[in-house]
């Protein structure tokens, strides 16, 4: 926000140098002696040693209502330098009622928001972060109502937890953070990949883990079995939406500042957890209150599933409508898919906003081509080794990919040594050998075609705002190949 800039005196020279700035900031300002006041020529005004007398430097800093200035007067004569404050109100001199009330929201806004925002965030990230509040608030609702329906089913409402009980509560949490930990080592950077999928899955997840919670009543011997099992889906949502946030937080940023951005998330789930678990302790005790002629736990699930359902709705569609305003700008085999074949079909290609609004992450997308592709295929699952016989090895040195044309199908293969640009390059090429075959007919030299396009391509995505140099087109780096030779 711009500053305005003020002087100590109201000399005319004082108000020709008189400076715009940025907050927070130090600037000076000069105060001009009788004679030199009087001078008109630039020449003369520029040589602050025959014009000034007085250096005033101020800083501001934001107060409640405000700005408050320090300036730091220094003489030209070597006098002593004097300091002197004053505050600058915004707007009137005094604060109505409604100025008050909306200077405390946006000091309290301040805590949760970025700094600098809205210019240090995307436009996109206000409503991801208004949706994301409700998601918080009515996933921790849910929680409440499904932890006194455990507790109900453990035997609390009985007056005492016996040991066995207490011991099944430790194992279940126990059982739940191994399923958890081996959930993230078997998904691993598709966080990244496909954040929204994931985010998305893992509240289904939640609130599925919640469900089973709420009728383990139903089953109280069961009681180790379920816990268990809604453990494991808890924690797999738990690492499933937090670590695919944080691939979308990165989307949101201007100034680098993801550590920011992350952290006030983190405030901002806090805050709406507490309102969350505020409710839910209200609306569970007013069942208990409401209902004293229910004794058996069997008997508050009803009442119970009742107050759940609509928080379980509104947390799964609260994180539908924030992940549509993230866009993932990282490029995987659909996303590549969808540039690629707007690039062969000659129309503009689609910014990461764009693909954002067509991808769906609701359900897997269906490949803009017809012809089908195989990353890294297994070799012992190929159906024969003829095609390998037309392998350019010296190419394939050089590139670090091998593209394989079938009758039906195309197989792309990279070297152990690939970069992500080879790779993005390598599956390039293999869609426009899909192309040939979808038209059917074959370019006469798909390499040559491959070498004349493709950085026409980067540079168009480049300039629309994908990034190039990170992709995550295939699964990890397991099924690379290795190039040997002998001799005979």
């Amino acid at each position: 926000m711009l500053l305005r800039s003020f002087v100590a005196h109201q000399g005319i020279a004082a108000q020709r140098a008189r400076l715009m700035t940025f907050r927070p900031t130090i600037y000076l300002s000069y105060r001009a002696s009788a004679s030199s006041a009087a001078q008109t020529e630039p020449s003369t005004v520029s040589n602050p040693e025959h014009t000034f007398s007085t250096i005033n430097i101020r800083q501001s800093t934001k107060t409640f209502s405000g700005k408050r200035w320090t300036v730091l007067s220094i003489p030209k004569d070597g006098s002593n330098v004097t300091k002197w404050f004053q505050n600058e109100r915004n707007g009137d001199q005094h604060l109505s009622v409604k100025q008050a009330i909306l200077l405390t929201r946006d000091n309290m806004l301040s805590t949760f928001l970025p700094r600098g925002y809205p210019h240090s965030v995307t436009p996109e990230y206000k409503g991801f972060a208004y949706w994301q509040m409700w998601h918080n608030m009515a996933g921790s609702v849910t929680s409440v109502l499904s932890m006194q329906s455990m507790l109900y089913a453990i035997g609390l409402g009985a007056g005492s937890i016996p040991l066995a009980a207490s011991i099944n509560w430790v194992l279940k949490d126990g059982l739940g953070q191994l399923g958890g930990v081996l959930y993230a080592s078997a998904i691993s950077d598709k966080f990244d990949s496909e954040p929204r999928w994931y985010r998305f899955k893992g509240t289904l997840v939640m609130q599925a883990a919640s469900l089973v919670e709420l009728f383990t009543p139903l089953f109280p011997g069961a009681f180790l079995a379920l816990a268990s099992i809604s453990n494991i889906g808890k924690n797999m949502a738990w690492l499933a939406t937090s670590a695919s946030r944080a691939h979308i937080h990165r989307t949101f940023c201007l100034r680098n500042n993801l550590g920011d951005i992350t952290g006030k998330s983190g405030s901002q789930a806090t805050a709406a957890g507490l309102a969350g678990t505020g409710i839910g302790v209200l609306i569970s005790a007013g069942i208990t209150v409401m209902s004293p002629g229910l004794v058996e736990s069997q008997q508050l699930l009803a009442p119970m599933f009742a107050a759940w359902l609509p928080f379980s709705a509104l947390s799964i569609f609260a994180v539908y409508r924030s992940n549509r305003y993230a866009a993932n700008r990282s490029l995987n085999s659909v996303r590549a898919e969808m540039v690629i074949r707007e690039y062969f079909e000659q129309k503009d290609l689609s910014t990461p906003r764009q693909v954002a609004e067509t991808e769906s992450f609701i359900q897997r997308n269906p490949s803009r081509f017809k012809i089908p592709i195989r990353v890294e295929p297994l070799l012992e699952e190929q159906d024969g080794a003829e095609a390998w016989n037309s392998l350019d090895v010296e190419s394939f040195l050089r590139r670090r990919y091998v593209v394989i044309s079938h009758e039906d199908y195309v197989t792309v293969h990279f070297d152990q040594e690939a970069s992500s640009q080879d790779i993005l390059k390598g599956f390039y090429h293999a869609c426009v050998a899909r192309w040939g075959l979808e038209r059917r007919h074959q370019y006469r030299d798909i390499q040559s075609t491959v070498d004349r396009t493709y950085s026409p391509f980067i540079t168009q995505l480049k300039n629309i705002g994908w990034d190039v140099d990170s992709q995550f087109i295939t699964d990890g780096d397991s099924k690379r190949i290795m190039l040997e030779t002998s001799q005979t």
